[in-house]
């Protein structure tokens, strides 16, 4: 992996392909009206968190460290049967918990029940991911 960038178009690729039309997706900075349909959504978050520099020398073959988090957000329709939002949870975390792919290595997940969020009931995923750039 040699950049941010491709790190995550290599994420979004993935969960795009493994998702396979599951539920509409929402992408950060991407307009989406959620009020607009009773059908349940995800929203696809990748965060850069943290740098660090694992060895020192000439230009083209420092190592550095680049971690962040994938976060996925699943929204049902409050009042239905939470164990939609449970399975949905579950798909997205295992798309990526513990997989290795385009020099992303993807960690433990999180599966967090936030509850009533608007008209929605919200479960968010997290998992941490980290990939190695060469410059």
């Amino acid at each position: 992996m040699t950049s941010q960038v491709e790190a995550v178009n290599a994420i979004t690729k993935r969960f795009i392909v493994e998702w396979d039309n599951t539920t509409p997706i929402a992408y950060d900075n991407v307009s989406y009206d959620s009020e607009g349909s009773d059908a349940s959504w995800v929203r696809l978050s990748i965060t850069p968190i943290k740098n660090s520099q694992h060895t020192i020398g000439t230009k083209r073959t420092r190592k550095f460290e680049r971690t962040g988090i994938v976060n996925i957000q699943v929204f049902i329709l409050e009042g239905t049967n939470t164990l939609e939002a449970i399975t949905l949870a579950d798909k997205a975390l295992n798309i990526y918990e513990g997989e290795q792919f385009e020099g992303v290595v993807c960690e433990v997940g999180d599966v967090v029940v936030i509850g009533r969020s608007g008209k929605w009931y919200q479960t968010n995923v997290a998992i941490d991911y980290n990939f190695i750039e060469t410059k």
